[in-house]
């Protein structure tokens, strides 16, 4: 009804526009891969990105989540995914402005961000300042930002929290292969199963490729054998777990991406 509304009334100023730096992430990865297969503008769109990214950045190395139920909030996810854009950048191009933001967001990270501690493994936190959800797919990304760091300073700085978090990895994993996507909480077991799976095993693969790390291999060969369980007979992935009438393409889109590149690679 709100989207009709909109349409409508395009004269009234509605204040939506948002930039997740998440979203800046992906789209300056993907320009990247266009650029290898030819595409004469995608090398500068993905450079115009990264500016921005730089110039989004706070004094103290986050960036800031612009949803405003979130006001004020440091998430996790929008400083990896920041670092995300700006590491490949810097690989590609060995200019240092480049990775001196990660360094800063890097400090802001284990500082205001840090690490809880379960059982013998580490989860990185969902917000900087607060210890509350244990999200898995958070710590994926994180394992996977911090082999990027190490693979641009070529120094060997983070195992100790690519390994913890790797432990905590294990233990999360149950036997069908799929992680709750909050632990500790009945209600969050399931939340959009598959695609965040789909991103879960995306992550690893990309892990895997910069460190050869034997202990990803079991981790994404069940990520793989979860993610089959939700393709349909038409092709199409279920929304859910459970909840096999509501299909989303994107969903359909990262599964095929995520095991796709599990099989090749």
């Amino acid at each position: 009804i709100w989207r009709f509304l909109k349409s409508a009334t395009r004269w009234y100023p509605w204040r939506d526009g948002r930039s997740y730096m998440q979203t800046q992430g992906y789209w300056v990865l993907a320009n990247w891969r266009l650029a290898d297969a030819g595409d004469s503008h995608a090398e500068s769109l993905a450079m115009d990105c990264c500016r921005a990214i730089r110039q989004a950045q706070r004094a103290d190395g986050a960036w800031v989540f612009p949803d405003p139920e979130w006001r004020n909030r440091v998430t996790t996810v929008e400083g990896l995914w920041s670092s995300f854009a700006l590491l490949e950048t810097f690989r590609r191009t060995h200019d240092s402005q480049w990775l001196e933001p990660v360094l800063k967001w890097d400090q802001f990270f284990k500082e205001k961000i840090g690490f809880q501690t379960l059982r013998d493994g580490l989860a990185v936190n969902y917000f900087a300042g607060r210890e509350d959800s244990l999200v898995p797919n958070n710590s994926f990304s994180a394992v996977r930002y911090l082999a990027r760091l190490d693979q641009a300073t070529g120094q060997n700085d983070n195992q100790r929290f690519i390994h913890g978090m790797l432990r905590f990895i294990e233990e999360s994993q149950q036997a069908t292969g799929e992680f709750p996507y909050e632990l500790n909480n009945p209600r969050m077991l399931h939340f959009q199963c598959f695609q965040y799976h789909g991103f879960l095993l995306l992550d690893m693969l990309d892990y895997f490729e910069v460190s050869q790390d034997p202990r990803a291999i079991p981790i994404m060969d069940g990520l793989a054998k979860f993610l089959v369980t939700g393709i349909t007979a038409s092709g199409d992935v279920m929304y859910q777990c459970g909840v096999a009438h509501r299909h989303v393409n994107y969903h359909a889109a990262v599964t095929m991406a995520a095991l796709w590149q599990y099989v090749v690679k």
